[in-house]
């Protein structure tokens, strides 16, 4: 379900929803067993598209503020929906109305997406795990609704260079892998440096630990979450 506060055209809606289905369809299909589903008695997930202002006005309601980093999407847990606002989506105006083309950056929204479609987990998993996991997803090449996971490696180093600023030939400043594991909820403060190192460990988990059986750490890693929920 999406709500927007302007006018948008059919091809903006249309690519929410590639995005969306090609997010949900992605994480349903990687090897964990598992099955995501809209929490609670949602029968679908729900998306609100805003201006710059407003958008804003909620997220320095409900995040602290960090110098020099600019909140570019949220998700609400509590409402269980997600806020992105029309710029982090690069939407162009079509006459009055906005619109969205299969080049535009869509790397927010599935950051967002992610958080959403494994809600049920938040409240179990880390924060670096939920953190690191959907940078890891917006990390994949993607396009038209289709993640090349195969490509995994090229988009991680493309985010490094793109998103986090680390040039290819510079040693990246990552948090010692023992102390972003024992980091808790209170201790992430939203640093750029802890969204890089998360996105590292789960690239670690997912290719590099049983090179073999790729995903096999956090598969397990997830249904033993799974299995605590009860």
């Amino acid at each position: 379900e999406f709500e927007t506060d302007r006018d948008v055209s059919r091809g903006f809606i249309a690519e929410a929803c590639r995005v969306y289905e090609g997010t949900y369809l992605a994480l349903n299909s990687l090897p964990h067993g598992l099955t995501f589903t809209p929490p609670g008695d949602r029968t679908h997930y729900r998306g609100r598209f805003m201006n710059d202002s407003d958008f804003q006005q909620i997220a320095s309601q409900k995040m602290p503020t960090i110098r020099g980093q600019r909140v570019v999407g949220l998700y609400l847990g509590s409402e269980q929906e997600l806020l992105v606002p029309y710029s982090s989506l690069g939407a162009k105006s079509l006459g009055s109305r906005l619109t969205l083309r299969k080049s535009s950056d869509t790397t927010t929204l599935i950051h967002e997406i992610v958080h959403q479609v494994m809600h049920d987990w938040l409240a179990f998993s880390p924060v670096w795990f939920g953190e690191g996991f959907a940078e890891y997803m917006s990390a994949v090449p993607y396009q038209n609704g289709r993640f090349e996971f195969k490509n995994a490696e090229k988009g991680l180093k493309e985010s490094l260079a793109e998103n986090f600023r680390v040039p290819p030939d510079r040693a990246i400043p990552m948090i010692h892998p023992a102390d972003m594991l024992q980091m808790d909820n209170q201790a992430w403060q939203g640093r750029m440096e802890e969204y890089l190192s998360a996105l590292l460990l789960v690239y670690y988990f997912m290719h590099l630990d049983q090179a073999e059986s790729p995903g096999a750490s956090l598969a397990g890693y997830l249904h033993l979450l799974h299995r605590g929920m009860g």
